[in-house]
Order: C-alpha cells, then structure tokens, then sequence
C-alpha cells in the first residue's frame, strides 16, 4: 500500500513535463528525475545532446563544468510573433545542472531582435513593474516565446531519455 501511494505521489512528476511560463522574473527552472543514473552520466547526455544539436558546439557551449554544469548560448533565427508577419531572431541560454538521479534545466531569456529596427528588447522589459504585460502586442509575443522554449526544453528532456550506452 505505502509503495501504491509513493507511485502515484510521484507520478505528476515523472509522467508529466512542466511548461515554462514568462514572468517578470524570467523562468524558473525545472527539474527532472532521472533514477539510477549519476550526475556524469546526466552530463555526458547533455553533452552529446549539445554537440549533436548545434552546428558549432564549441561556439555554443559557453559553461562546461563535466558532471556538473553545462550552458548553451542558442539562436532563434525568424522567430514568428504568434504567426505574425513581424520576424525577430531571438537569442537565450540554457543551463543544465546535473546531480545524481536529476537535472535542473534553466532557460535564460537573452535578447530580441528584429533584422529591420535592431534590439527590441529584452524580455523583462516587456513588463510594467506591477507584474503585467505592457500591451497586447507583448503579451502575444511571450505567448510565442513561451511556446519555443517550452519545444526546446522539450528537445532537451527527449535527448537525455536516450541510452546511448549499448550500442
């Protein structure tokens, strides 16, 4: 009975993956269970995801801490707002941090850009300093924004599911 209970206390974090959310402060970060496999291990993934997934990963990987930490630096190139014709690029980090039996993902809002005007902004400024979203426009652009940071975690948690260990 306790083993049913521990099962389904555990459940809504092992078989559900949480979604990023913009606020004013950013994103808080999100960790994921991964039993029986040591923090080493979770880097080396992480890092086979990283050299796999960008072009120049030398030039991506900003902070590499082995068993410990490892922080991308990624592009967005023609980031749609909300399926707008308006087009920015938008640059962000993400950092993994690794201990035994789990990671923490933190995606690390950068800046955005738009190729005819330069730097629009940085996300945080989108925002008045009572928490709301300064106008509509913005609110759909975090709505977007919100959706591609939530596909690249997603690419990350589906990369560190891989065993690449018995080939």
């Amino acid at each position: 009975m306790k083993k049913l209970i521990l099962i389904l206390l555990l459940l809504p974090v092992i078989g559900f993956s949480q979604d990023l959310k913009m606020t004013p402060e950013g994103y808080s970060p999100i960790v994921i269970l991964m039993p029986g496999k040591t923090a080493h291990q979770l880097y080396e993934r992480a890092k086979n995801w990283a050299n796999s997934y960008f072009e120049s990963p030398n030039e991506a990987i900003k902070v590499d801490v082995p068993g410990k930490t490892l922080r991308v630096s990624c592009y967005s190139p023609s980031f749609a707002n909300a399926g707008k014709k308006i087009i920015y690029d938008a640059y962000y980090n993400i950092r993994l941090d690794f201990k035994d039996g789990k990671y923490r993902i933190t995606f690390i809002p950068g800046d955005i850009y738009n190729p005819v005007v330069g730097r629009v902004a940085f996300v945080p400024s989108m925002y008045y300093s009572a928490g709301q979203v300064k106008n509509k426009k913005w609110a759909e652009f975090l709505k977007s924004y919100d959706t591609s940071a939530n596909a690249m975690v997603k690419r990350v948690e589906a990369a560190m599911k891989i065993n690449n260990d018995n080939w």
